[in-house]
């Protein structure tokens, strides 16, 4: 095949049954074809100049296949095994184009000049690629590179692009590569050397006092959700893994993993969609992505067979991804971690004719519907940025692919284990399930609060398997969660780095795996599985086997409780109880298998027009494959607004139909049809989506930030495009626009036909809102009407009008994974504030309104601007009074700035958690030292009554005293996290007093020669329990003699690899036999002061040491830090050995 073109892109080639017998319907011929198919972005930003003519640009060419309702049905025949595949020349007879017509568009394509990177063997789409100005030539139009308020460089055309005669009927995507799809993750940092480095900042300059992290490895994720048991039956599995551009030392990276964690090796393939160009993951992020979602994937499933297809961008590339998957029934289930709010999307119809930002869901949700049929299970990140996810509004915040029925949504948490053995800090622990918080809203990212996001579709109807658990009519998320808390994060391996990783794109890939090994167990792939999970959630003994509730947490809007919610969903996996209620549900209630499909004369998509009537043709069969002839079955039609429709069914002799009409009044877009019924006493249900009525793209206006907010008073363009569902441009004299903010209307716009010669179905008008008119976010929604004035197409976007608040921060005393205050102290406000012209950083006046969840006003705070370093920013500060109630508060930041178009508004939300009180603390360690030796550390963290806090996270710092100003930044380079020991009812680690010998491996520390590491050093840990409740900095002085063990650091590494597991139990088994550790708790003042306790042991045989090495010195020459002396390595190996005796380090010898 010409140009590398790639195997495999079939549909259903391996799947589709024989038609042995006749449908309800004859084959429909090819629909009116579109004349110009044009998909790309929403365009605004500015011009920095032409495309270079040599840059390589990467098109797709989709032709949509005939026949897809028959299509869709065959497809969940063959799922169910109800007969057997068709050949590839049957399946290209009945649903490809022709040979002819696919030869034709390739011929012009490659006479023209592009080269023919992929083409699917069912001849449905294919990839080309060529130099700008080859593109440019072909479709009449410059290539020019913007730049977007946000930062972002793309390229896209100067201009409406020409659609060649030979390329009419297609579908053209990628004229540019901007795209609202992006990962869904959160670095926290990387670990090197078992030192944690934190990611930079977007501050600039540390404003905390202390910070607190954790990070699991996956010992710890199979031991915390029960997955020991399922990996065996992961052999039997495999996940497709949907990223683009890809890690160029995927292999690498994940060999390393493998080998770092003891597991086997992985079976991973690379798949590439299109040209295949790894090293672009490196300079977009993607890289990270990718790595993690195939080590996390395989840290669940770890003989599982993953297939890795790698999209040759983050935009058209991902649904041909997404065909792929489906058309070849490549794995059982399948992980996408990444997404786009749908109120980005701007569109409603199967396609566009016009200018659009993204290719339109539903050619993806068609797919989602289709691979599920098969038996695939599809999971999406929910998202990582709240209830508002990087829009100024609730309103579609949620994350599409996520929000399709037909995918499971992955929220996030913060995962607490219980360490059984091993350590944390060197990376060898393994535990069981501690307990869970909700991924709650943390206002310290500045851009928006980053959360598990959560909440309502605007697409979608709520599913028929939601129904009872969720109040409205819309589709919510998440469905499930797992850990997404990058302060409580992962470690993975990228590029041969050690990264802490957390955010929804940790989840999905989590569940992908667990879902596998659960495939694996039932020997049955389960295809969508909220059916299955949301009906052992009404069963209250299974739901509380199967998952961990989620009872703590906030995303901005919404709160974690018991039971489903929409932060968390249902709640994290316990997956050896959830594969035995699966097992239970399928075993105890099987069910009928149902396949469901629409068909309409003439329509190519499930796309129809109002007043018009389609057919609902339902395959049914019983669990051992005889298909069911009798019983009652009806068809469930379900929109936004609720059940609209209910139809029954008729048994034809071969299959179940009904009709269904289009009911005008009904709301169009996305509409569920639900098949659903009983045989011989057995039920069933199965489902597809259609979509109805007008198809709308808004062209203009763009939405901020990716366009600059519109100012009151001035007029702004509205332009949109209109198909009808066969394709051709709408005809209306006009097209109404409605500006809601609130729920309220404030203001209209008539959009009337630019050119209907030239550019059919394109409509153009202006619209202001007029001072005092409220400002912030408004809802734009367009529409068009049919004859008798009832609504038959929309689409909406929101549109933000007055000031631009870019970045808006609550800065709380401690940096942890859920930020939080305690009454009495001090939160920090910062904002940066621009108008739509580039001026109002030091001219708006900027406060903070306090708001409780019952939506009082408690505070008000004002902002005025800050000093260099904080320079353009403005800053205040607000002191939480002592009758200031605990738990979650809104803080909305507003600013205000006259302006020559009035004055301007803005606004922003964040959040914050009051704790009810603190915690407090003693730490037992050394009280003297010399330089290169790790110190055991022991701390008793209470609650006031005096309970003991066994879950959170908790970070030890040893910093030099005159450094402890700056304990906040040293901590996230030095600090070590603790580990709750349950023997001995205390937090135990291990820190290294750095040395002239290996400071400059293991601590930001350079020595200069020995007394430039000695002196007093101070001990301090910080952090909060699992429900946000602060330990403010506790401190232990640390005096360091000036005497260090002269140990080379390489050696000092590769003693902890081999014996970190034997050091860290030995906090645990030593010290629990020591009477005088054991009473700590209860007598820690005994403890630092008797002759026969821990501490003074400790300290008798650290001065000892000291004296043996002050002997030393004095025959021998003095260490340094360039060179050490022969003599001085004999000498460390006994003080090395005296330490790890166990008689050093703040515990006695047993």
């Amino acid at each position: 095949m010409k140009g590398g073109k790639l195997v495999g892109l079939t549909i259903l080639l391996l799947m589709l049954i024989s038609f042995t017998s006749a449908l309800s319907w004859t084959p429909p011929a090819r629909a009116l074809e579109p004349s110009a198919n044009y998909y790309g972005p929403q365009l605004n930003g500015s011009v920095i100049g032409p495309l270079s003519p040599n840059y390589l640009v990467s098109l797709s060419v989709l032709i949509p296949p005939r026949n897809l309702n028959e299509l869709m049905l065959i497809a969940q025949e063959v799922a169910e095994h109800q007969a057997k595949p068709l050949s590839r020349s049957e399946v290209l007879q009945l649903f490809a184009p022709s040979q002819q017509e696919f030869n034709s568009i390739e011929n012009f394509l490659e006479e023209s000049g592009f080269v023919v990177t992929y083409v699917s063997p069912d001849r449905l789409s294919l990839m080309v690629q060529a130099p700008a100005s080859v593109v440019e030539k072909v479709f009449g139009v410059q290539l020019d590179l913007y730049q977007g308020p946000n930062g972002e460089v793309y390229y896209a055309p100067a201009g409406m692009p020409r659609i060649p005669e030979a390329l009419q009927g297609t579908l053209i995507l990628g004229l540019t590569n901007r795209t609202a799809f992006k990962p869904q993750y959160v670095v926290a940092g990387r670990i090197s050397h078992y030192t944690f480095i934190p990611a930079n900042s977007s501050l600039p300059a540390p404003l905390q006092v202390a910070s607190s992290h954790t990070y699991y490895t996956p010992a710890d994720f199979e031991g915390a959700y029960n997955v020991t048991n399922l990996i065996p039956y992961s052999q039997n599995a495999s996940i497709a893994i949907i990223d683009a551009y890809g890690d160029p030392l995927i292999y690498q990276d994940v060999a390393e993993f493998d080998q770092k964690f003891n597991l086997p090796p992985a079976n991973l393939t690379v798949i590439p969609i299109g040209p295949y160009h790894p090293s672009l993951g490196l300079s977009t992020g993607w890289y990270i992505e990718t790595a993690l979602d195939v080590e996390a994937a395989q840290s669940m499933a770890p003989f599982a067979h993953i297939y890795l297809v790698i999209a040759s961008n983050n935009g058209n590339a991902l649904f041909e991804a997404i065909d792929y998957v489906v058309s070849t029934d490549l794995a059982d289930a399948v992980s996408m971690s990444w997404g786009a709010p749908e109120s980005l999307f701007a569109e409603s119809g199967v396609y566009t004719t016009y200018p659009a930002f993204i290719l339109n869901y539903p050619f993806a949700d068609y797919y989602f519907a289709l691979g599920a049929a098969e038996g695939i299970s599809f999971f999406a990140s929910s998202g990582d940025e709240g209830a508002f996810d990087t829009t100024p509004t609730t309103y579609g915040a949620v994350l599409f692919p996520s929000s399709s029925p037909f995918v499971t949504a992955v929220g996030g948490t913060t995962l607490y284990v219980n360490v059984t053995s091993g350590s944390i800090e060197f990376l060898n622990s393994t535990g069981t399930y501690g307990y869970e918080t909700a991924w709650s809203v943390s206002p310290l990212y500045g851009s928006s609060e980053v959360a598990s996001t959560g909440g309502f579709s605007s697409l979608f109807p709520k599913p028929w398997y939601q129904y009872g658990v969720v109040n409205g009519t819309f589709r919510t998320t998440p469905d499930v969660a797992t850990d997404a808390n990058p302060y409580t994060g992962f470690v993975e391996i990228a590029t041969g780095q050690m990264i802490v990783i957390g955010g929804t794109s940790l989840a999905s890939p989590l569940w992908a795996g667990i879902t596998a090994d659960i495939d694996g167990y039932l020997g049955m792939k389960l295809g969508l599985i909220n059916p299955l999970l949301y009906t052992i959630y009404k069963n209250k003994t299974l739901y509380n086997m199967a998952f961990h509730q989620i009872t703590f947490g906030y995303n901005g809007k919404y709160l974690a409780h018991a039971g489903y919610n929409l932060v968390t969903g249902l709640g994290s996996p316990n997956a050896g109880l959830l594969a035995y209620a699966i097992k239970y549900e399928l075993t105890h209630f099987p069910s009928l298998k149902v396949a469901v499909t629409t068909y309409e004369p003439g329509a190519e998509y499930s796309w129809y027009f109002y007043n018009s009537t389609f057919e609902v043709v339902a395959a049914i069969y019983y669990p051992n494959g005889t298909p069911a002839t009798s019983g009652k079955f009806n068809v469930y039609v379900f929109t936004t607004e609720g059940l609209g429709e209910e139809v029954p069914l008729q048994f034809n002799g071969t299959y179940w139909v009904g009709e269904v009409y289009v009911k005008p009044g009904l709301p169009p877009n996305v509409w569920t049809v639900l098949v659903n019924g009983t045989s011989a006493g057995i039920s069933g249900s199965g489902a597809t989506d259609v979509y109805v009525g007008t198809g709308i793209t808004i062209i203009e206006p763009v939405p901020y930030p990716y366009a600059p907010a519109i100012p009151v008073n001035e007029p702004f363009q509205v332009e949109v495009y209109a198909t009808y569902p066969n394709g051709t441009p709408v005809t209306s004299p006009s097209i109404t626009a409605v500006f809601y903010h609130n729920g309220i209307n404030y203001f209209n716009a008539t959009l009337l036909p630019v050119n209907v010669t030239e550019y059919p179905g394109l409509y153009e008008g202006t619209a202001l809102l007029p001072y005092p008119e409220p400002q912030g976010a408004y809802i734009m929604y367009i529409y068009t009407t049919a004859a008798n004035g009832a609504v038959d197409g929309d689409a909406y976007e929101y549109v933000y009008f007055g000031e631009q608040i870019i970045n808006a921060y609550v800065i709380t005393p401690l940096n942890d994974g859920t930020p939080s205050v305690s009454p009495g102290q001090t939160l920090l406000f910062l904002a940066m504030v621009s108008d739509p012209f580039g001026f109002g950083y030091f001219t708006s006046s900027v406060f903070v309104d306090i708001y409780n969840l019952n939506g009082t006003l408690v505070a008000q705070v004002p902002l005025q601007p800050a000093p260099s370093p904080l320079l353009y920013y403005q800053i205040g500060y607000f002191v939480v009074p002592s009758n200031m109630p605990p738990g979650w508060y809104n803080a909305v930041f507003v600013s205000e700035e006259n302006t020559s178009t009035g004055p301007l508004f803005g606004y922003f939300n964040q959040s914050f958690y009051v704790a009810p009180t603190q915690l407090s603390g003693d730490i037992i360690t050394a009280a003297y030292s010399i330089e290169g030796v790790w110190l055991n550390i022991y701390a008793s963290i209470d609650y006031p009554n005096g309970t003991p806090v066994t879950q959170g996270t908790f970070l030890a710092t040893l910093v030099p005293t005159q450094d402890l100003y700056n304990v906040m930044l040293l901590g996230f380079e030095v600090g070590i996290p603790l580990q709750y020991n349950s023997s001995l009812g205390m937090w135990v680690g291990k820190v290294y007093v750095p040395s002239v010998y290996t400071s400059y491996l293991l601590s930001p520390y350079v020595g200069e020669g020995l007394y430039s590491l000695a002196g007093p050093w101070t001990l301090v840990i910080s952090g909060e329990d699992a429900n946000a409740v602060n330990l403010y900095p506790i401190s232990y002085n640390i005096t360091v003699a000036p005497f260090a063990a002269p140990i080379d650091g390489e050696g000092l590494l590769a003693y902890v690899e081999s014996h970190s597991t034997e050091e860290i139990s030995a906090l645990s088994t030593m010290a629990s036999n020591t009477e005088s550790v054991k009473g700590a708790k209860s007598s820690t003042t005994a403890l630092l002061s008797g002759s026969a306790n821990v501490q003074e042991a400790a300290e008798i045989n650290m001065l000892n040491l000291i004296n043996a090495l002050k002997v030393a010195q004095t025959t021998t020459t003095k260490a340094t830090a360039s060179s050490a002396p022969a003599e001085y390595y004999v000498i460390a190996s006994v003080v090395v050995a005296a330490l790890l005796a166990g008689i050093l380090i703040g515990r006695k010898s047993v």
